[in-house]
């Protein structure tokens, strides 16, 4: 074992006596991880704002309840001009708002869409005759915005109520109780009674916003972007081992080492080891990137850990398998580029899986890349712990142990 170690020892004060690794190891890794951190989202926020104007004709309870609901149901949602602040972030003018401006608003982008509350809504509603609310926009009717599905949601919820107070008071009227109140009152009070209930329904979604502070993600950007670059580039240092074995074959290195009293397993254990280690190394600079950029992920440190050792062996092993199969230095530089530029896109280290199409998000997983990603995402964005990653941290492992077993037999130190 000594004699392994002092091997990959060796290997490891010949690679850093390289001063361009300094570049890869720590310089682009960083850059890299700002820049795709701020494009996917870091240093502000992923949900933007949806501005519209409101006219409330009605100016009845139900209408207010109407509005209420509106914003519970959409919390990035401003009702203009009533949300209004000092400053102006429904960017009124000193004209007063009328149907026409908000239209010229609607058509400027500065609003999203009209909503319009008829006189006698909530009396209609009471009454249970039909009455339309105005909802007037620019966007495509195919396609329903998630404004729209709010407000029909919001309406929907006004409607039940209504009906299932509607439907109580008949029933009670036909229950031939005396001293009964008007159905127009018991329509009243059921309503009441309904809307009440629907704010706390029997069944409902739980969900956790993904970079939220309760998932445990904080910034959302750089929790994609430092698992990511940090993986891209655990690939581009170690599977640069393919190349430095075949390298070594090439100026009888290897042949020479494999003549001295050392078993070939221990030459070819440190080999792999010096691989290994950089890649931890190149980890461990992500990883320290990233919580000087907020990212917060030390409550996960055990699962980190785990999906670093994993990905880190299973490209050490990848590498020893392509310096099995190409014959050149040069064949093993260009298929390392091209394995690793093919990979990293597909598995998600660019980009969140969840944006790309369905036979893609598939793809990913054919990768050690997608799983690797798939594991830092349970942990670093969705709040998960060990029990999320264990089929990760298996499948990379059972990966490795297959390359490895292949290309131990194929692997020829002369």
């Amino acid at each position: 074992m000594n004699k392994l170690l002092t091997i990959a020892q060796n290997d490891l004060r010949v690679a850093f006596k390289e001063k361009s690794i300094w570049i890869n190891l720590v310089f682009l890794p960083t850059v890299l991880i700002i820049i795709v951190g701020l494009a996917n989202g870091a240093g502000g926020s992923n949900i933007p704002r949806t501005t519209v104007d409101v006219y409330d004709h009605d100016q009845s309870s139900l209408s207010t309840q109407l509005l209420d609901s509106l914003r519970e149901l959409n919390p990035n949602l401003i009702l203009c001009p009533m949300d209004n602040d000092p400053d102006n972030r429904c960017k009124l003018t000193d004209k007063s708002l009328d149907i026409d401006t908000s239209q010229k608003r609607v058509e400027e982008n500065i609003i999203s869409a009209i909503i319009e509350i008829p006189h006698g809504f909530e009396e209609m509603l009471f009454r249970g005759e039909p009455t339309k609310l105005i909802y007037r926009s620019d966007e495509d009717i195919t396609q329903q915005s998630v404004l729209f599905q709010t407000v029909q949601a919001a309406t929907s919820r006004i409607s039940g109520a209504s009906v299932a107070g509607r439907v109580s008071a008949y029933a009670l009227s036909q229950a031939d109780i005396p001293n009964i109140n008007t159905n127009e009152t018991l329509a009243s009070i059921f309503y009441q009674t309904a809307n009440t209930l629907w704010q706390n329904p029997p069944a409902r979604v739980n969900y956790r916003l993904a970079g939220s502070i309760e998932a445990g993600g904080g910034v959302s950007g750089f929790n994609q972007s430092v698992p990511g670059m940090g993986s891209m580039y655990v690939m581009f240092t170690v599977l640069a081992g393919a190349t430095a074995l075949i390298l070594e074959r090439k100026q009888w290195t290897l042949q020479r080492l494999v003549m001295m009293p050392i078993k070939r397993w221990q030459i070819l254990g440190g080999k792999l080891t010096a691989r290994f280690i950089l890649g931890m190394i190149q980890y461990a600079v992500a990883f320290g990137v990233g919580t000087v950029l907020g990212v917060r992920f030390w409550n996960n440190i055990i699962g980190i850990l785990a999906l670093m050792i994993a990905f880190s062996l299973c490209m050490t092993v990848l590498a020893f398998l392509v310096a099995t199969v190409v014959k050149t230095d040069a064949q093993a530089a260009s298929i390392t580029l091209l394995l690793a530029l093919m990979i990293a896109p597909l598995g998600g280290a660019w980009w969140p899986l969840e944006i790309v199409p369905d036979f893609m998000k598939v793809a990913a997983f054919a990768t050690p890349m997608g799983w690797a990603m798939h594991g830092y995402n349970q942990l670093m964005i969705y709040g998960g712990d060990l029990t999320d990653i264990v089929l990760p941290v298996l499948v990379l492992l059972v990966a490795s142990a297959v390359m490895f077993g292949i290309a131990v037999i194929r692997f020829k130190y002369e």
